[in-house]
């Protein structure tokens, strides 16, 4: 293991990491404050640059939601969707967001996960498994047992979700 310091003010404790197939090095989506209290997700973004082994702010700047324990995918055409995590008043985010290496973050707001908005104790944020299929549809399955829904997401203009199935699978 290898201490990465930096003065981003981003505690990268369960964020999530994608290599950005633009320039090869990796982008750090959400995490938590630590300060003055854990457990808060945050919007920022970091990029580790696989060169001089640094992290600094990400050039594009930073998502739209807060997002801790959020998951996110690469795309087939080279941009990152990111779904999920806690947010910074400890609700889901369930806003999508894709980032494009060109434009940054935009927001799916018509792809709005129902089961992510859902009361904050279940904890349905929590890391939403995520895929992309043989055909590039984004496949999302909630992780927890109380709540079994799938979904396709579409992230064409404001995006789209619709409920697939449930698992165990029909």
């Amino acid at each position: 293991h290898k201490l990465l310091k930096h003065k981003t003010e981003a505690d990268i404790f369960c964020s999530s990491l994608n290599v950005d197939p633009s320039n090869g090095n990796i982008i750090i989506m959400g995490g938590d404050v630590r300060s003055p209290d854990a457990g808060y997700g945050i919007e920022t973004v970091l990029e580790y640059d696989i060169k001089d082994e640094s992290v600094r702010k990400h050039p594009k700047g930073n998502m739209h939601y807060a997002r801790w324990y959020g998951t996110s995918v690469n795309l087939p055409d080279g941009d990152i969707f990111v779904v999920g995590g806690r947010d910074d008043d400890k609700k889901g985010s369930p806003i999508p967001e894709v980032y494009s290496a060109d434009s940054g973050f935009r927001t799916l707001k018509g792809a709005s996960v129902p089961a992510i908005a859902k009361e904050k104790s279940k904890n349905h944020w929590w890391y939403p498994h995520t895929f992309v299929n043989s055909k590039g549809d984004i496949i999302v399955i909630m992780p927890r047992k109380d709540n079994a829904d799938v979904y396709r997401i579409g992230v064409e203009g404001n995006g789209s979700i619709k409920r697939i199935g449930r698992k165990p699978f029909e």
